[in-house]
């Protein structure tokens, strides 16, 4: 890991820190993703799990997290770690409550029902990158609402 002063870069050190390599030629990202879905299209949960091993560097032979996977990481982590994730959860549940709305029902036209609802999913594929700066909040923010 490399230490930087902020305020010691110039502007354009600066600029440098924040690109994302990976970002900067849209047409390879759009190539790249193109391939990606292709392949999750053709092969599943297979193209999934390698992907998994080409991006993240994380060997997976299923894609859900076991019971006791999560286990083991909870295990790793601190009381003020967890007590912090704690309290992210419920002010993001908090959140997201408050903007459930009663179901919305129109009919837009004789015959022609359109209704707007909130309504929970019971399973969720979410892709959260690891890589050099992992954030629990990424996951928070994805799967909590």
């Amino acid at each position: 890991m490399q230490t930087l002063i902020w305020k010691t870069l110039s502007s354009t050190q600066q600029a440098d820190v924040l690109t994302r390599p990976a970002l900067s030629d849209e047409a390879d990202i759009g190539a790249v993703v193109r391939e990606i879905i292709a392949a999750v299209r053709s092969r599943g949960d297979e193209a999934l799990c390698e992907l998994s091993q080409r991006f993240e560097r994380a060997p997976r032979q299923q894609l859900q997290v076991s019971d006791a996977e999560i286990e083991a990481a909870c295990a790793r982590l601190g009381d003020d770690i967890k007590g912090a994730i704690k309290a992210a959860i419920a002010n993001i549940r908090t959140f997201h409550a408050a903007q459930v709305q009663p179901v919305v029902r129109v009919e837009t036209q004789p015959g022609v029902v359109c209704e707007l609802r909130t309504q929970p999913i019971s399973r969720v594929g979410l892709y959260v990158p690891g890589g050099s700066a992992p954030l629990p909040s990424t996951v928070m923010m994805l799967a909590i609402p």
